[in-house]
Formats: C-alpha cells, sequence, structure tokens
C-alpha cells in the first residue's frame, strides 16, 4: 500500500520512518505512520552491492 496523502498529523505515539542511506529506500514515504511501541531496534546494512560507506550521524 502507498501512503498517498500529502500531509498527516500524528499522534503522540506515531512517527514517520525515513532513511537518506539510498534514494530507493523502502520507508514511512510509501507505508506512512507506525506506532513507537512497533519499533524493535535499529537495522544497519552489512552489505550494500557497492554503494559507498556511509557512517553514522
Amino acid at each position: 500500500m502507498h501512503f498517498r496523502e500529502t500531509f498527516c498529523i500524528l499522534s503522540t505515539v506515531q512517527v514517520l520512518l525515513m532513511s537518506d542511506y539510498s534514494p530507493k529506500s523502502f520507508d514511512g514515504r510509501y507505508f506512512g505512520p507506525v506506532e513507537q511501541t512497533g519499533i524493535k531496534g535499529v537495522l544497519r546494512p552489512v552489505f550494500t552491492m557497492g554503494l559507498p560507506a556511509k557512517g553514522p550521524g
């Protein structure tokens, strides 16, 4: 499902997950906001098929 709204007001328990790691990122722009309780941790790429390394921050 593609999130098609032009704007969204988040509740106090929602976040919109975004990534600047890759222009082909599949993030909140596609699936919309999620509840904070649904976040279990942080994923870090191990093998990126030739993409330049990007440090934290």
